[in-house]
This record gives C-alpha cells, sequence and structure tokens, in this order.
C-alpha cells in the first residue's frame, strides 16, 4: 500500500511539474530546440541529420504536449513569432505554428502542429506523423495564414490557407 502511494505521488508530481510549466519558460525551451535545430541546419549550419530529426521530433512533442493548455493558445509568443510562423484564428480558437525542418536544400520543408479549441471548450492538438522520409511526408504544410468564413450568418469556420511548396 505504500509503495502504491508513493508511486502515486511521484505521478502527481511530474504531472503537476509539466502542467505547471510557464509560459516563458515552455518559450524558452521551445527557442532551445529550435536553435539547436539551427546549428545542425543545411543551410548554414553542420548538416547533421540526426541532430535536425531529433531536434524536430522535440518541437513537435513539446508542442502536441503543452498546446492541451489554454493559456499555451492564448499566448503569443513573442520571441518564437520573430523565428517561425504562428498563424491565430481571428475567433482565437484556432493556431497553427510552423517551422522550416531546416533539412531540405534548394527546396525548404515544414512542419505544422495545429492547435484549437473544442466545442466543449477543451483545448487540442494535432499534427501529421513526423518522418525523416522526404517520402513518407513530403515537404510538409506551411501554414501563412487562418480566414473565417460566414456561414449561414450563424456559424462561422475556420479554414486554413495552406502552401505546399513543390
Amino acid at each position: 500500500m505504500k509503495n502504491a502511494l508513493f508511486l502515486f505521488a511521484i505521478v502527481l508530481a511530474v504531472s503537476t511539474c509539466a502542467a505547471g510549466q510557464s509560459l516563458a519558460k515552455i518559450e524558452t525551451e521551445l527557442l532551445g530546440h529550435l536553435n539547436a535545430l539551427e546549428k545542425a541546419s543545411n543551410y548554414g549550419g553542420t548538416s547533421d541529420y540526426d541532430v535536425m530529426a531529433k531536434e524536430n521530433q522535440a518541437l513537435r512533442s513539446a508542442l502536441l504536449k503543452y498546446g492541451t493548455r489554454a493559456d499555451v493558445l492564448a499566448y503569443s509568443f513573442p520571441k518564437l513569432a520573430r523565428k517561425w510562423a504562428i498563424t491565430t484564428s481571428s475567433d482565437r480558437k484556432l493556431r497553427a505554428y510552423s517551422w522550416d525542418s531546416e533539412e531540405g536544400g534548394t527546396m525548404h520543408d515544414f512542419v505544422t502542429v495545429y492547435q484549437f479549441r473544442t466545442k466543449s471548450g477543451k483545448t487540442r492538438t494535432w499534427a501529421d506523423p513526423y518522418t525523416q522520409s522526404m517520402e513518407g511526408r513530403g515537404g510538409g504544410a506551411y501554414v501563412q495564414e487562418v480566414d473565417m468564413l460566414a456561414v449561414d450568418r450563424r456559424l462561422e469556420l475556420s479554414v486554413l490557407v495552406e502552401t505546399r511548396l513543390p
């Protein structure tokens, strides 16, 4: 019984730490991965594909994890916004985070994580599965704009405008 209570306390402490991560610390963590990605880049870095894959997966995983928090959807990420595209709908219920995977050559490849608020008010995330294989994922989506369309005057629909580079 004591072991079960101890294990429960450990799990609760770890989950509380992850959920309690400040927005500034989340931004710093993401910037750290992004800086490591740029150092390993094909565009002036060391062209280290293993590091690029690790950092792209870390960025994607962190956004999928932290993106389930409503405060993350509301946060502007001022430092991060200077380095990659963070596009939010006017109703602030849909956001796309897009960045250059740094793995391309003359053609840039992108990774995008989507964050959205459901009808029940929960915040969720979604992304294409990540693979380093170009055959497996293609060039990726880079979201530049999110538009709102009025449908039947009562319903607004968020539409992502994506550019898939050849």
